[in-house]
């Protein structure tokens, strides 16, 4: 009887472990699927524009028209002039 009573604790012992197991299993699995779903890429654009983007008329507009278009993560700009401000009030994000 002894027996039976540590094999049947036992195995009631494995079923929890093997539920636990299961149960970590099911939730690793659902972290891989939600972190490979994400953005994986990260687009960074690099753009002298310049003299501000101001040698053609409405340069500046089409500056900011063609980074909306290209959608980069990060622009890079050099010889902005202070129209970068500007341009990232026009594209509603931050200047730094």
């Amino acid at each position: 009887m002894t027996n039976v009573v540590i094999l049947f604790t036992f195995l009631k012992f494995e079923f929890y472990k093997m539920r636990f197991a299961l149960i970590f299993l099911i939730s690793l699995l659902s972290f891989h699927f939600e972190v490979f779903s994400q953005k994986t890429e990260f687009k960074v654009m690099a753009w002298n524009i310049l003299r501000s983007g101001n040698q053609i008329e409405n340069g500046v507009d089409i500056v900011s028209d063609i980074i909306k278009e290209i959608n980069p993560d990060v622009v890079l700009m050099v010889e902005t002039y202070g129209s970068g401000p500007y341009i990232a009030k026009k594209m509603d994000t931050i200047f730094i």
